[in-house]
């Protein structure tokens, strides 16, 4: 525009000269040329239009010079516009230009691309219409800046896109004549890593602080040391005290290490080193707690000359502590471990390396080193080497304990020994090694042995008995303590329901004529000291009469002369009913011979019957294991025929490492006592396949008490293996679960807390930088802005609050409980003082009643009644007479603790919430609080074992409950 100006006015400049030239000499050069009056005239007409004429063809011949200029400039112009417009389509940040009526002139694809809209959407539309709202953001207000003032800005923006994602962009606002250009630069990477890389500067921050880490940085030259906040933090220093090199040696060094911290240091920057190696020793904290230390860094250099030292230093108290307890550990397991009462060794790759006094002694052995380097076998009876190697494998293949079981060792005298051996593996290094145990059970034994050889008679005896032992209390009714099995024969009724408070008294199964005579009797004897005998009826369960037999005695159980009686008793109904009828029913005699026949006919087809339908395999074998007799349940489990097993010994289908096992049952247990208890084997059938049994054998002795065969029941348990095996890996998958969520909440735990402190730093600056807005600048606030920074203030308090609110409540979850005598009575008294005030307390009525002293965690319970007894007071603030009751009760196992209020309650439809974090059931506005306080006294009183819930009416007070585990108390 400046150009075309000049351009004009040059041609108005040479126009004016021309014209004042021309003015100048045309009438004098007229008058000088053409003297006469008449030519003059002509002259001065033609002088006229040869002025315009000869200034037409000037001004054509500039005004066409000046336009071929402009054409050019016109042609270049539009060169350079399409060489700008390239450039700013090949540009890969965005350009976009505004026109003054705030309408998109121009977009290139990427800033098209950025704002996720297409030309259509933007090119002649104007910004308010595509953004709405956007004319009230701080980015507006610069573009409005830009607009009007022709001022550049540069700025930053986060920009939320269509699909509701976000972004930050660098913008560049400039004035151009068509408007504004705006080039954009997309940083959202960048915001990303900048604020990943400050979340990991706080974290390495928080790390050392829980590492227990701070570092320092010295200068060799001044002696100037510069420390980190978690070393302050460590030292219990203030950031702003100044720290030298002397400060440190002189009052932080302990007095007896200071010698040798100054040589280390000494000797490592005189060395030719850059390392700065590990130190251990002590340091006095300003509160003159010592702790110990470990210091390692770099030496930097300068021309091999020491600069400064960079260093770490890490608080190893507790490491110290615990080496210290753990020494003290090890020697008092070392002497539990020596003075043991049970043998034990350690075995290691089939080698003894260590054993105990005790063991020695087992072992008849002079000294420990008698034993030391043995093979573990060596102690063994050689016939039990394989069983106990496989044992041993087991222990180290699985890695579990093998109970106690029975095994014999031979001693240095060559004495065998009874033991009972326990192996169990740990790991010691890198290797597997096992522990075992070794009980002497000679005595024991033999003591066993003699015990079921005593019980075997007596079962025999009393199974064999053809009537009933017992032992009665010497009461109206004689009630039973002890029947044996022969009572359901005698009386119809069964040993549990003869015996016990609940059982029926045998008094009541006497014929109603015979028991006065029997009570008599009884009580004749007990009064004498001697024996009764007498013969007598009883009602049997099925209603029939029968005579019986009857011995016994009195007996005195202690010096109240409380006696019982037993004695035996016998049916001899059939005996009575023969001297009876003997004389009169002489010719029925062959009758009742031929009934007694039939009946036992039908009593042994009931019992084949019963033999071929059982579902358990039953079998009859000579002394030698052949097969004599089977039922079909046993020779279907087989999948034999009988005729093929009647062929067979049932060692035929047993596994070869059950031949053993099962020869030495049949020594110890079949032969010695004529039965076994139940065991557990494998069988393999027909087709090969092998599969678990159950057994039980019984001898059968032939009229001179030789063992002339055997009974057996066996029981295919396939199933209930499998069941086992099953209820076991649910097992493990439980345990497997629970280390997950243990794992889990710890992890949770840990983030509340970290995320809880990160919000301090930001918190405090809002806190700190609102008030001094308030306090310094005050006069130059409107009254609105005073009212918001105060809002500001008190929501950043509120804030804080909450925070150490959610701290207290993540410390809950990895604090140790420390268990103490509370008087809950005191603490309660405490509490209320603190939690009210005096103006307040003037309309409380409190009411405590007696309330058991607990064995719990201290501050907790603070925690506990703090929050129940301030809820109690906010929530009947409102009351002109606040009433509150705390009372306790007491249950088999618990103890519940009470508080009531006459408060404005709670909807019970919504008491699921009142133990969430920051659920409340009231307005803000209402009652102050943060939500924290309930979920608070939860968690402090499951920890404890107890439970807590609260119950309520809305205008009618709110009541809480929480136990504790009598155990506590």
């Amino acid at each position: 525009m400046r150009k075309i100006n000049q351009q004009a006015g040059k041609i108005a400049l040479y126009f004016a000269i021309i014209g004042v030239l021309w003015i100048l000499t045309s009438d004098r050069l007229t008058a000088f040329y053409f003297t006469k009056e008449e030519t003059f005239n002509h002259v001065q007409t033609y002088k006229g239009w040869l002025f315009i004429l000869s200034t037409s063809i000037f001004l054509y011949l500039i005004i066409k010079k000046l336009f071929e200029k402009i054409d050019q400039r016109n042609i270049d112009l539009a060169k350079s516009l399409l060489r700008y417009r390239s450039t700013l389509d090949n540009m890969l940040e965005g350009a976009q230009i505004i026109n003054f009526d705030w309408e998109y002139v121009y977009l290139n694809d990427v800033a098209l691309e950025q704002g996720r809209k297409s030309k259509k959407d933007l090119l002649g539309k104007k910004m308010m219409d595509v953004y709405p709202g956007i004319e009230n953001t701080q980015m507006f207000k610069h573009l409005n800046t830009c607009m009007d003032n022709r001022e550049s800005y540069k700025m930053e923006n986060e920009f939320a896109y269509p699909d509701g994602a976000k972004g930050w962009y660098e913008l560049s606002i400039q004035p151009v004549p068509e408007g504004i250009f705006i080039f954009s630069y997309d940083i959202t990477e960048r915001v990303k890593v900048e604020k990943k890389l400050k979340v990991g500067e706080q974290r390495l921050i928080e790390a050392q602080r829980i590492a227990k880490i701070g570092d320092f940085v010295w200068d060799v030259n001044s002696g100037e040391v510069t420390w980190s906040d978690p070393l302050y933090e460590l030292l219990g220093y203030n950031k702003k005290e100044i720290v030298d090199f002397n400060k440190v040696n002189e009052n932080m060094h302990h007095p007896d290490d200071r010698k040798g911290v100054n040589k280390w240091l000494t000797d490592s920057i005189n060395s030719n080193s850059d390392e700065l190696s590990p130190k251990e020793y002590r340091l006095i904290r300003k509160d003159s707690k010592i702790i110990y230390v470990i210091t390692q860094g770099r030496i930097i250099r300068n021309n091999s000359h020491p600069v400064k030292v960079f260093a770490t230093v890490q608080d190893v108290t507790e490491q110290k502590q615990a080496e210290q307890s753990l020494k003290e550990s090890e020697e008092k397991y070392r002497n539990l471990f020596m003075n043991s009462p049970d043998a034990i060794f350690i075995n290691l790759n089939d080698e003894i390396i260590l054993c105990n006094n005790s063991f020695k002694e087992l072992m008849t052995a002079k000294d420990l080193s008698d034993i030391i380097g043995k093979s573990p076998f060596d102690i063994f009876q050689p016939d039990i080497h394989g069983l106990v190697k496989e044992r041993i494998n087991k222990v180290r293949q699985y890695e579990e304990d093998i109970s106690f079981h029975e095994e014999k060792i031979v001693n240095f005298n060559g004495e065998e020994v009874d033991v009972e051996v326990h192996r169990s593996a740990f790991s010691l290094g890198e290797q597997m090694a096992i522990h075992v145990i070794l009980r002497d059970i000679t005595e024991q034994k033999r003591n066993r042995e003699i015990i079921k050889e005593n019980r075997r008679r007596l079962e025999t005896l009393m199974g064999n008995l053809p009537g009933m032992a017992y032992h009665a209390k010497n009461q109206e009714g004689w009630p039973m303590d002890f029947v044996s099995d022969g009572c359901l024969n005698l009386t119809g009724y069964t040993a549990n329901e003869l015996v016990g408070p609940n059982g029926c008294f045998y008094g009541d199964i006497i014929y109603p004529d015979d028991k006065e005579y029997v009570w008599n009797t009884v009580q004749d004897a007990i009064s004498k000291g001697e024996h009764f005998v007498m013969e007598y009826r009883i009602k049997k369960k099925n209603g029939n009469v029968h005579w019986v037999w009857e011995q016994g005695l009195g007996v005195s159980v202690d010096k109240d002369q409380v006696h019982v009686i037993e004695g035996f008793v016998t049916d001899i109904n059939e005996r009575k009913i023969a001297e009876n009828e003997l004389v009169e029913h002489r010719k029925n005699l062959e009758l009742l011979v031929k009934q007694r026949t039939r009946e036992l006919y039908k009593s042994e087809e009931k019992y084949r019957g019963l033999y071929e339908s059982v579902k358990d395999g039953i079998v009859h074998v000579t002394m030698s294991g052949k097969i004599l007799e089977c039922n079909p349940e046993f020779s279907k489990m087989l999948g034999y025929s009988i005729e093929e097993l009647k062929k067979q010994s049932y060692r035929d289908f047993s596994p070869e490492k059950w031949i053993e096992i099962e020869n030495e049952i049949f020594e110890n247990e079949t032969l010695k006592r004529g039965y076994t208890d139940e065991y557990e084997k494998e069988y393999i059938r027909k087709d090969g396949t092998i599969f678990p049994v159950s057994i039980r054998m019984w001898l059968i002795k032939d009229e001179d008490d030789n063992p002339k065969g055997m009974w057996g029941i066996i029981r295919d348990i396939s199933k209930r293996k499998e069941y086992e095996e099953s209820i076991l890996n649910l097992y493990k998958d439980l345990e497997i679960r629970q280390k997950q969520l243990e794992s889990a909440n710890i992890e949770l735990e840990a983030f509340n807390y970290s995320v809880s402190h990160d919000l301090r730093a930001p918190l405090r600056a809002i806190t700190g930088f609102s008030q001094i807005l308030l306090e310094d600048y005050i006069k130059d606030l409107e009254p609105e802005a005073q009212r918001l920074g105060k809002v500001i203030q008190d929501n950043s308090e509120k804030m804080g609050e909450l925070i150490d609110d959610l701290l207290a409540f993540s410390r809950l979850g990895r604090a140790s409980l420390q268990f103490t005598h509370v008087d809950m009575s005191n603490m309660i008294n405490s509490i209320y003082y603190e939690a009210t005030s005096n103006e307040i307390r003037e309309k409380i009525v409190l009411k405590v009643h007696n309330i058991p002293p607990i064995t719990a965690d201290t501050k907790m319970m603070r925690h506990v009644w703090m929050n129940l007894i301030s809820n109690a007071v906010k929530y009947s603030s409102n009351r002109d007479e606040i009433r509150i009751e705390i009372s306790a009760e007491q249950n088999k196992d618990t103890v519940i603790y009470k508080i009531k209020d006459n408060g404005v309650g709670f909807d019970m439809r919504y008491k699921e919430k009142l133990f969430k974090v920051f659920q409340r059931l009231h307005k803000p506005n209402e009652f102050e609080g943060n939500g924290v306080g309930l979920p608070l006294v939860q968690r402090i009183v499951n920890r404890h074992g107890g439970e807590v819930w609260g119950e309520s009416e809305l205008g009618k007070g709110a009541t809480f409950y929480f136990s504790l585990p009598k155990k506590h108390v």
